[in-house]
């Protein structure tokens, strides 16, 4: 391990907390796409291809950007750092999903196991990032308004899109669908608020908004592009037309996350300054 990374505690019962929710998702991802009749019984068509788009997801998208950037950690690499939690953030979000609407089944508890290892390890490896250094890194690409400013805007436009829908149908004596029901739920609690909380960080220049924006920008795109691509699976497995709605607004927001991550991936270059270099020596981080 590359004693140079930012980092002032022990990471290694995250590091295997990180390698069991690794496995649990893979196994828990095959064995879905594998025997979907059992994991899935009665469930409506739209919302089968819907749990099987992400089964698939998370295997494709999910898993590797976990794993990568728990393998760049082991490089010495500090956007691998700035990776790794977003990668968990993005599995907790994401079975979040199964508890709360899937039917029970055998994968139940794992899904519980996923989201709590996921949560725990992310706030063990956050709170264990030095964020000056991490600051002192970024300081000369990252732009703090620009980039904590667009996660505050998009905070902000999904909560009142959420909470004008919700209003909606209790104005009009309906009732939510379970898929809207769930994700206005998880994005009014987890995801949203940790958008805004980050961005606001981010454009107040604090230590721990540079240090969190990285894996919300993760986490955000692959939500956003994910849901589109899954949009696409939902209308081509039924026959309907692709409503371009429900398609591209997804992919330019998830597209706009991606192009400011980039200035984390430049500014995570900048070599770290003897002062951050002597402090981080003397905290190993996993073996």
């Amino acid at each position: 391990m590359n004693a140079q990374l930012p980092v002032t505690r022990d990471l290694r019962l995250a590091y295997l907390a990180s390698i069991a929710v690794a496995i649990i998702m893979t196994i828990a991802s095959v064995i879905s796409l594998l025997d979907w009749r059992s994991i899935y019984p009665g469930t409506d068509p739209k919302l089968l291809s819907l749990f099987l788009g992400q089964d698939l997801l998370n295997v494709v998208v999910g898993l590797p950007v976990l794993v990568g950037g728990m393998w760049l950690v082991r490089r010495g690499s500090l956007i691998g750092l700035l990776l790794w939690p977003g990668g968990l953030f993005y599995v907790l979000y994401d079975y979040a999903y199964y508890a709360l609407g899937a039917p029970f089944n055998a994968l139940f508890i794992p899904y519980l196991v996923l989201m709590t290892a996921s949560a725990y390890a992310t706030i063990a490896i956050v709170a264990s990032i030095d964020g000056t250094a991490v600051r002192q890194r970024l300081l000369s690409t990252v732009r703090p308004r620009l980039t904590g400013g667009y996660l505050v805007g998009l905070a902000l436009l999904f909560t009142a899109l959420w909470t004008a829908m919700s209003l909606s149908a209790l104005a009009s004596g309906t009732q939510l669908d379970l898929v809207p029901r769930v994700v206005t739920t998880l994005d009014l609690t987890v995801q949203l608020p940790a958008l805004l909380v980050g961005g606001v960080l981010l454009w107040r220049r604090e230590s721990l908004g540079y240090v969190v924006a990285f894996g919300l920008l993760l986490q955000a795109s692959t939500y956003l592009v994910g849901l589109s691509a899954i949009s696409v699976l939902q209308e081509t497995l039924i026959g309907a037309p692709i409503d371009p709605v429900a398609v591209y607004p997804g992919i330019v927001v998830g597209a706009l996350c991606l192009a400011l991550m980039a200035s984390f991936v430049r500014g995570a270059a900048v070599p770290l300054a003897p002062r951050s270099r002597r402090t981080i020596q003397s905290a190993p981080v996993i073996p």
